[in-house]
This record gives structure tokens, C-alpha cells and sequence, in this order.
């Protein structure tokens, strides 16, 4: 999810509020408060799409190793049992700090999938009960502009957004 989509419909949302308060009692768009839309970007990318980008527009500067799945879940049992076994002897092992600890079998699902998110009730209209949220930027319209401003407007970055990601930077719908 690029960020400036999500700022995009907070305002939308806002706007509608405020829209709201002229609007007839009777109206779909005075019900809105209080109501929460899912948001999406309009065509959603793999990480290996995401790490292809990066990798390519910081000139390999960024790179993302490749691990064994077995491997990643035999380390990720071992952190597992080190973290209950801590639990249940807390004297007698010290405990996990820092990232490690979300190296669990159970976190996989949340870190290894891609959910497909349906955000047809935000791009409803007003009058149908939504917030008219059409997402004007892609998601590798977002990880080109983020690596534009890191790298300080490096031309590759805009480049690889032309022929790849669509339209150019800074164009808003």
C-alpha cells in the first residue's frame, strides 16, 4: 500500500464528512461517520516484483538474499522452542531480544502471503455509501517515488518509473 494513497482517501474521507453536514438526514453520505473502508492500490505487486524494482533502481545497492523455505522454517522451529523453553525457565535462559523473536512458524502466514484486499465498498460514490476513492498512484508508481526521494531524484529511478511503472512521477489523477 503506497502511503500517498492512503492519505489520499483519509482526505477523501474527510471531505465527505464534511460534505455531510449539508447533506439531507435521509442521504447515504450522512451516514458515513463512523464507517471504516478498506483501501488498496490499484494493481498490487509480488515481493519478488518489489525487490526486482528496488534491486534495479538503486543500481543493486539494495540487494534481498535468497533463502531455502526449509531452511527459514527449521531456524524459525529452533527460535520456537528457545522462546517457550525461556518461558518456562526464565532463571535459567535469557530472553530474546530484538527481531529474532517474530521468527516463528506461527508469524509465516502473516509475512509469506499476499491477501487480496477488496476495497469496492470505498470506491463506491457518496450517494452509494462510499467515499469515491479511486487510487491514483500503482504500487511501483510508490517504491519508484521512494526510491526517487531516497536517492535525492536519481534519474534511473524516474526512468524505470516510464517504461515501467506507467505514468510519470508527480502526475496526479
Amino acid at each position: 500500500m503506497y502511503v500517498e494513497n492512503v492519505s489520499y482517501a483519509h482526505l477523501l474521507y474527510e471531505s465527505r464528512l464534511v460534505e455531510s453536514l449539508s447533506a439531507p438526514i435521509t442521504s447515504h453520505i450522512h451516514k458515513l461517520g463512523g464507517q471504516a473502508y478498506t483501501i488498496t492500490d490499484p494493481n498490487p505487486i509480488s515481493y519478488g516484483d518489489l525487490y526486482l524494482a528496488l534491486n534495479t533502481l538503486t543500481n543493486n545497492k539494495v540487494q534481498f538474499p535468497q533463502l531455502p523455505a526449509g531452511l527459514m522454517l527449521l531456524v524459525a522451529i529452533l527460535v520456537e522452542t528457545y522462546y517457550t523453553l525461556q518461558s518456562r525457565l526464565p532463571r535459567v535462559l535469557p530472553g530474546i531480544t530484538g527481531d529474532i523473536v517474530n521468527l516463528q512458524p506461527s508469524l509465516f502466514d502473516l509475512a509469506s502471503i499476499h491477501l487480496k484486499m477488496d476495497d469496492s465498498r470505498a470506491r463506491l460514490s457518496p450517494d452509494e455509501g462510499g467515499i469515491g476513492y479511486q487510487a491514483p498512484w500503482t504500487t511501483l508508481q510508490g517504491v519508484c517515488q521512494l526510491v526517487r526521494d531516497h536517492l535525492g531524484g536519481d534519474a534511473h529511478a524516474e526512468e524505470y518509473q516510464k517504461t515501467n511503472g506507467g505514468i510519470g512521477f508527480g502526475v496526479k489523477h
